[in-house]
């Protein structure tokens, strides 16, 4: 009775610490890992090394989709190697004495496959001692200190709190359930939230942050206002250019799908899927369903619904989709045909999709904080004339109006052609006195999100 108390206690405070401080980067297992109910997908994972083991692991992260479950079976996997582990010796704290190490196996792994390793192997150790001391008396002599009840109680502290340290370092220390949790904000679209999650600080000094919070800012129609605020550098910042981590590759997927550009969601999409060993992930399915199902194409947008409606818990996603899906039966899919030149270079592709979207703003200020960010200031001037009719008659974003005060000191017109701001100009009449007297800490303190510190602190470095 006592060690089965003892194994519940283990058990409750280990799905806490899953539950309550890494619930996001379980949910992210499940969507970098993919599973079907079809015959095809079934003969496709018996000519992969180690099938039995991924196909399990596949059927069983399905339900990482809910973080209290996803804790449960989290739990419950190396806790089946410690019970089959106690089988053998018969003592509790020898058999959570490799739960540490299970944990720490698990670490970083995409997959369940250290979790039912350590399962199928602590199984058939116990499987084959029962069996071979049904025939002959085994027995390991332990010394009689091994029987010592404090020593017992010692030694099952020290392993479960071990087991919580490698929990909490392997995933809330190193920062990974704060990006686990960026991603399904990303993904799910609540951009509010990305904002509130990230402080000007850590967009400076990480490069994932800052693109979700500037992609936040986009979305929000704050981009124009504080894109230097959280760390914009250069044109480069939007999105990844080297996607060679999972991370890198499902941001660009989540940002091109958030701005509509159909064949970079696509491309994307394809080159996270088929860097996993089935050839194809949750995440990318969900998107592709759903971006097929914005540019009209039946087909594909039927075929991923098809696939996904195989899974065991995709059932309300899909229904909720079938009238949208209905109602494109006849459609003619809305492809841009020129569409394939875009992603390259970020400032050309902005400017493209500027010109065949004039109306969308997010495409113009993309173009123009890039700009920015660039230092590019007469090809921000030549652009700016062109959008401001269109977007920028009531207000004028406030880091437009700063490089617009810079700009006509040059080009007088430009202060009043455009309305600046009083504010704005006071501002910048004190940000040149600080500056000038020496005082740069309480400048670059005072005014970090403006446009003139950017400028003048990028060309000053100081220690």
């Amino acid at each position: 009775m006592k060690r089965f108390f003892v194994f519940i206690l283990i058990s409750v405070l280990l799905w806490a610490m899953w539950f309550f401080l890494c619930p996001y980067s379980l949910v992210l297992l499940e969507g970098f890992d993919f599973f079907a109910a079809l015959p095809d997908f079934t003969f496709l994972n018996l000519d992969i090394p180690g099938a039995p083991l991924k196909y399990i692991s596949a059927f069983l992260l399905q339900f990482y989709a809910h973080p209290a479950l996803a804790a449960v079976i989290h739990t419950l996997l190396p806790m089946l190697s410690v019970f089959c582990i106690w089988l053998i010796f018969k003592n509790v704290w020898i058999a959570l004495l490799p739960l540490p190490l299970l944990l720490w196996y698990q670490t970083g792994d995409l997959s369940l496959v250290p979790y039912l390793t350590g399962v199928a192997v602590s199984a058939l150790a116990a499987v084959v001692y029962h069996i071979f001391a049904s025939f002959v008396r085994v027995s390991f002599p332990q010394p009689k200190i091994l029987n010592s009840k404090w020593l017992g109680i010692s030694m099952v502290s020290v392993s479960v709190l071990m087991s919580l340290f490698v929990i909490w370092n392997g995933y809330v220390r190193n920062g990974y359930e704060k990006i686990a949790r960026l991603d399904y904000l990303v993904e799910n679209r609540m951009w509010n939230e990305v904002i509130d999650s990230v402080s000007p600080q850590e967009a400076g000094y990480d490069d994932y942050r800052r693109k979700c919070v500037l992609l936040a800012l986009s979305e929000t129609g704050r981009l124009a206002d504080d894109a230097f605020l959280y760390g914009l550098s250069g044109s480069s910042d939007f999105v990844f250019g080297n996607t060679e981590n999972v991370m890198s590759r499902n941001f660009n997927m989540n940002f091109y799908s958030t701005s509509g550009l159909v064949n970079p969601t696509v491309y994307y999409a394809f080159q996270q899927a088929t860097q996993f060993v089935l050839g194809m992930n949750f995440d990318s399915a969900r998107c592709l369903a759903d971006t097929y199902l914005k540019v009209g194409d039946y087909a594909l947008a039927k075929k991923y619904l098809d696939i996904l409606s195989h899974s065991s818990c995709h059932g309300k996603w899909v229904r909720d989709r079938l009238d949208k899906l209905e109602s494109i039966r006849d459609a003619v899919p809305e492809y841009r045909v020129d569409e394939k030149h875009i992603w390259g270079n970020f400032v050309y592709d902005m400017s493209l999709m500027h010109e065949r979207c004039p109306e969308d703003r997010r495409f113009a200020d993309f173009l123009l904080c890039a700009l920015l960010a660039d230092r590019n200031k007469d090809l921000f001037y030549k652009y700016f004339q062109d959008v401001a009719a269109e977007h920028y008659q009531s207000s004028i974003p406030r880091l437009y109006q700063e490089i617009l005060l810079l700009i006509a000191q040059e080009e007088p017109e430009a202060a009043s052609r455009y309305e600046i701001s009083e504010e704005v100009r006071d501002q910048y009449k004190n940000f040149v006195y600080l500056v000038s007297s020496g005082r740069e800490k309480v400048a670059r303190k005072r005014y970090s999100g403006t446009y003139w510190a950017y400028l003048y602190f990028q060309n000053h470095k100081h220690p």
